[in-house]
């Protein structure tokens, strides 16, 4: 793939964060209204990570490339004004 690691990205349309440190790692900060969401993937089933590789390869459109400060502006943003689920 010759990706250069980590990978910031966000959701067309969304605050959904993304952050993917490796081929088989995700993190996202799912904004629902006035709370959000973290999750950690690890893909450890071929399904997941050709999520990952499409989400990188971005055939469709829908992602967003953020810089690191791009990303950690908006995650601070997101924590700082939404409730974590969970």
């Amino acid at each position: 793939m010759g990706e250069k690691f980590p990978v910031y990205l966000q959701l067309k349309g969304a605050e959904h964060l993304y952050c993917i440190p490796s081929e088989s790692v995700m993190e996202e900060y799912q904004v629902i209204g006035s709370k959000y969401a973290y999750h950690k993937l690890e893909a450890s089933i071929y399904p997941d990570r050709v999520r990952i590789h499409d989400m990188l390869n971005d055939d469709t459109g829908l992602w967003i490339r953020l810089t690191k400060e791009e990303f950690d502006e908006k995650k601070l943003l997101i924590e700082s004004e939404k409730t974590k689920i969970g």
